[in-house]
Parts: C-alpha cells; sequence; structure tokens
C-alpha cells in the first residue's frame, strides 16, 4: 500500500497541474425571421385571410351537413367555433385600421370550395382541402407578422398564427379524422 501512495500523489498532481477549460465565446444574437415571399400590404393580408376565413366557416357547415360521425362533427364544430372568433378578431383589428374583411370568397377559396363539394370520400377530400386552406393562412400569417405594414393587424396575426398553427398540426398529423 505504501508503494502505491506515491504513484496516487503523482496522479493527483497531474490532473491539478492541468489548464482550466476554455470558456466558449457568446453566440451571437439570432437575426429576426425571415419569412419568404413578397411583402403582403395590409389590404392584401385582410383580403386574403377573410377569404380562407370564409372558406374555412363554409367547409366546416358542408362537414356538418354531410357527416354522421360524432367525433367528426365535434371536431368540425370546434373548427367552426375558433374561426369565428379569429373571424371577429380579424374584423375589429380591421375595423381599427379601416380595412373592414369581404364575405366573399376569392377566386382560389371558391376552387377549394368546388373541389370540396366533388371530393369523394368526401371525409378525406374535406381534411386535404382544410388542411390546405390553414397551411396557406400560417403562410399569411408568419410574412405579415415579420413584415407587415400595420402594427395592429401585425399583432392579429402573432395571435392568429398560434391557432392556425395548432389547427394545421392536426390536420396534417391525421388527428383529425382520427376516430
Amino acid at each position: 500500500m505504501r508503494k502505491l501512495l506515491p504513484l496516487f500523489a503523482l496522479l493527483l498532481a497531474g490532473c491539478a497541474t492541468k489548464a482550466p477549460m476554455p470558456v466558449p465565446a457568446p453566440r451571437p444574437a439570432p437575426s429576426p425571421v425571415q419569412v419568404p415571399g413578397p411583402a403582403l400590404t395590409p389590404v392584401d393580408y385582410v383580403t386574403r385571410i377573410a377569404s380562407i376565413e370564409q372558406f374555412v366557416a363554409r367547409a366546416c357547415a358542408l362537414g356538418l351537413e354531410r357527416t354522421r360521425d360524432p367525433a367528426l362533427r365535434n371536431r368540425l364544430e370546434a373548427l367552426a367555433t375558433d374561426h369565428r372568433g379569429l373571424s371577429a378578431q380579424l374584423r375589429m383589428a380591421g375595423q381599427r385600421v379601416n380595412l373592414l374583411p369581404s364575405p366573399r370568397l376569392n377566386a382560389t377559396e371558391r376552387q377549394w370550395l368546388a373541389m370540396l363539394e366533388a371530393s369523394q370520400p368526401f371525409e378525406v377530400g374535406l381534411q386535404r382541402r382544410l388542411l390546405q386552406a390553414h397551411q396557406e393562412a400560417v403562410i399569411l400569417h408568419e410574412r405579415f407578422a415579420a413584415a407587415g405594414g400595420s402594427p395592429t393587424l401585425r399583432q392579429f396575426a402573432r395571435f392568429a398564427l398560434a391557432a392556425e398553427r395548432d389547427h394545421a398540426g392536426a390536420l396534417g398529423m391525421n388527428r383529425f379524422l382520427a376516430r
């Protein structure tokens, strides 16, 4: 045992003479998120989002007419309720900046509605069209929240973005039609 003590002492001394580990340099602050695509004017943003909201409302109503599945009906009712709230918030924000949303569908959303009405099986088409609408809404909200020309509408875009992402996630992961 006495023979091992000098060896242990030597090992400990060797460990103590090591230079301290260098501290990593702090990382630079992340740059602001840049969402690709042309800048949206407040008019373009309100027009597109209002049309998407109308499409979602009509798609949910059509789904409630055509499906008898109680679980799907509950999810459609919840989605419709969420979007009625988003539409009301959009109207309030639009009023503050003198841009009232139109209740009409744009050409794109009219096409989506026609495709939905003709889809077979209906529930699969419903999920696809709702997912497409939510993905488009997420892109528009991200773009406007990052660089929109109206602080009031940018605030709405940030608010709506969270709900739209949740809905798109549920639709994209097939949880919407899950029984």
